[in-house]
């Protein structure tokens, strides 16, 4: 199976055009996959801008032995580095849902193991003969090395279908691990002990980076803030917690929330279906709301400034609707529409899905997706992309691309044009020691103002709180040369932002 790194100068996607011509330089995209079904679950980046992304494999990243559960990691160039897999025996099996990144870029999987799974250097058998599918997390450092490896199955000896497995993993600033779990049966995860007897519930559990149990809760599928509140979307309903678990508000929908995403600038949207919605963290209330164009949700994202990406997939007027196209469209943080653009051959292809997204700071656009061909192996198709034709592995493969879309952006400068915020002087800059920032007198005056600074992975670095003072000096400390970005908010919106560069 060949890696196929493709690097690209300028490329016009297949287009639809709503109000905006959109020419997007594509830097790169990877086909990956084996002779048969290839797809892709989840991807993150690290500090240092490499991409990790998980899937389900049959043979990929010129390696016959990275079936099933498979784990990938990229350079910000497309670069291959490395990929894992584990070791399967009898009818093993493994599959991961979901996977984080924490500040130290080791990496950490959520899923289920069947019978004999290797991790590592540990063979870890079933335990329980009741049980199909049984909860694990493990660890990898950033070069792959195995570190640790939690195996909790569920078990109910008059039942013989027990399921335990992991679906959704967040990480806090702080390096606290969420995890939402899903459970038929009982399961023992640490000391805790939990049941759902012949009903499949839902538990939201706390941990630390080692794997240790801080708490444990009912739950469903949530997001978590910077102050440590979480979040959970049941049905059309969703409440704010507290990390001690007292209800905060609730807001209900007339119809179900289909995804969501709270990036680590606080921005949260969420989708039900026909519509995004942009929802205040404190009072719970719609900020606005806007009809989508898209006909199937997969997943969002959102950066510093608020900007938000919605993936998913639309249906052309021919040929008859089995075939689907990857579709993209975006909107600023005042629900202003940026743009699309779609892609797809109706002709060659039967299908492009976007399985996720990242929309970095860095006006960068980070796609998993995976696209389905017309014939079948070893007769295969191409993919269509613009205009290059690449060459498919498997009838289905999994496609990495990262697109830049500063054209989407909707910043000038550091203003933020349609939200009127502020440009603040900010001198030297670039700077080798220190910087300075005014702040006009009525801000620091009389609000609660605080500076949040970030890098390029959109992950915040450094605060500087309770400011009462129009000039705040930032001192470089241990930062590596490069841009970082910075916003200036007094907790309910933001007040300016804008780019700092480090000699």
């Amino acid at each position: 199976m060949k890696f196929r790194n493709i690097i690209y100068t300028t490329l016009l996607l297949l287009t639809y055009i709503f109000n905006h011509h959109l020419c997007l330089s594509q830097s790169w995209t990877n086909i990956e996959g084996g002779i048969f079904a290839d797809y892709g679950t989840s991807l993150d980046l690290d500090n240092d801008g490499n991409l990790y992304i998980l899937g389900d494999f049959s043979g990929a990243f010129d390696s016959s032995s990275i079936t099933d559960l498979g784990l990938a990691k990229y350079n910000s160039s497309g670069n291959y580095l490395w990929s894992w897999s584990p070791q399967y025996f009898n009818n093993g099996d493994a599959y991961g849902y979901d996977l984080v990144t924490d500040s130290k870029n080791n990496v950490y999987i959520v899923g289920y193991l069947v019978d004999s799974v290797k991790i590592g250097g540990t063979t870890y058998t079933s335990g329980h003969i009741a049980s199909l599918r049984e909860f694990f997390m493990t660890r990898l450092d950033k070069s792959g090395n195995v570190d640790w490896t939690i195996r909790s199955p569920a078990y109910d000896t008059t039942f013989p279908g027990s399921i335990s497995q992991g679906l959704q993993i967040e990480i806090s600033k702080n390096d606290e691990l969420y995890i939402l779990i899903e459970l038929k049966g009982d399961m023992i995860l640490g000391s805790d002990s939990l049941s759902s007897y012949f009903t499949t519930s839902k538990y939201l559990v706390k941990m630390d980076t080692s794997g240790t149990t801080q708490w444990i809760r009912s739950g469903d599928a949530f997001q978590i803030d910077t102050s440590g509140n979480y979040y959970i979307a049941s049905g059309s309903d969703l409440n704010k917690y507290d990390d001690g678990g007292s209800n905060l508000w609730n807001q209900s929908f007339s119809n179900t929330i289909t995804t969501m995403s709270l990036n680590s600038y606080d921005y949260f949207y969420l989708i039900v279906d026909p519509d995004l919605y942009k929802i205040g963290l404190d009072s719970g209330k719609t900020v606005w709301s806007i009809l989508l164009n898209t006909d199937i949700y997969h997943t969002l994202d959102a950066d510093s400034l608020g900007n938000v990406v919605v993936s998913g997939k639309v249906f052309p007027a021919t040929p008859t609707p089995w075939y689907t196209g990857t579709y993209f469209e975006k909107y600023d943080s005042a629900s202003n529409f940026k743009g699309s653009f779609y892609w797809g051959n109706p002709i060659l292809i039967h299908n492009t899905i976007p399985f996720d997204i990242i929309l970095s700071n860095d006006s960068f656009l980070y796609v998993l997706g995976g696209l389905n061909v017309t014939s079948t192996f070893p007769d295969t198709s191409v993919f269509v992309f613009g205009d290059d034709t690449l060459a498919n592995i498997g009838n289905y493969d999994v496609y990495i691309s990262k697109i830049k879309v500063a054209d989407w952006l909707i910043t000038r400068g550091n203003k933020l044009v349609e939200r009127g915020t502020l440009k603040l002087n900010t001198y030297p800059n670039p700077f080798t020691f220190y910087t300075t920032v005014e702040i006009p007198e009525k801000y620091w005056q009389t609000n609660n103002v605080s500076i949040l600074i970030y890098n390029l992975m959109g992950k915040e670095i450094n605060r500087i709180e309770n400011i009462h003072s129009n000039k705040i000096k930032i001192n470089r400390e241990n930062l590596p040369s490069g841009l970082y970005f910075y916003k200036l908010t007094d907790g309910y919106q933001i007040i300016a932002t804008g780019k700092l560069a480090i000699q």
